[in-house]
């Protein structure tokens, strides 16, 4: 190989190696957008609310304040979404252990009452520490999806599935800040979560 090529190559390699860097940089450093229900342009926290865990003990959203935290919409017999989506939940919350908290809210309380709850934690074997289950007055916990979560939520006691709900999983940050929206279901999306739960816990 004569001396011209053998630069060529090694300059194509530094290059190359060069972008790949500036690339993982720039995405390592990506700032993360904020979602909120907006007051004078600037979006706001989620609001303090109070529910019942699955031992009937009053949780107080306050207390994951300090950590992000991951949160979804589910109710315990649905047949499609709901097992995927919170075995995710689950990767994501055995992944990072203590470092980030989970809570997954139910939209059918009627049902889905803090004993329904614990039996279904049980069942599925969701026993992280870090993670809670609610349940509460119905009216309330859709206005929560809907005006603080900013996510669908709805009852059609006519249908064959009589809850609609959202599959995404919210990331919140430590201020109790909406960080981002992940689709529950997709790997791809999954790893984006992944990802941006690094970027909060670095800081």
């Amino acid at each position: 190989m004569n001396s011209s090529a053998f630069f060529s190559i090694g300059f194509s390699v530094v290059l190359g190696f060069t972008a790949w860097t500036a690339f993982s940089y720039l995405e390592s450093t990506r700032d993360l957008p904020v979602y909120g229900n907006m007051v004078e342009d600037q979006p706001q926290s989620i609001s303090e609310f109070i529910l019942l865990n699955e031992d009937s003990i009053a949780f107080n959203s306050s207390t994951f304040l300090g950590k992000p935290f991951i949160a979804n919409f589910f109710f315990a017999s649905c047949p499609t979404v709901c097992p995927k989506m919170n075995g995710n939940f689950q990767y994501l919350l055995n992944e990072y252990q203590s470092q980030i908290n989970g809570m997954s809210i139910t939209v059918d309380p009627t049902s889905d009452t803090p004993s329904a709850l614990s039996t279904y934690r049980k069942t599925r074997s969701f026993n992280n520490s870090n993670w809670k289950f609610l349940s509460g007055e119905k009216k309330m916990i859709y206005s929560l999806a809907i005006k603080e979560f900013m996510l669908v939520a709805a009852e059609i006691p006519a249908d064959e599935i009589p809850f609609i709900h959202s599959d995404k999983i919210v990331l919140v940050d430590a201020e109790g800040y909406i960080r981002g929206y992940y689709s529950g279901l997709e790997e791809s999306s999954i790893q984006d979560l992944h990802r941006d739960i690094k970027k909060l816990i670095k800081g």
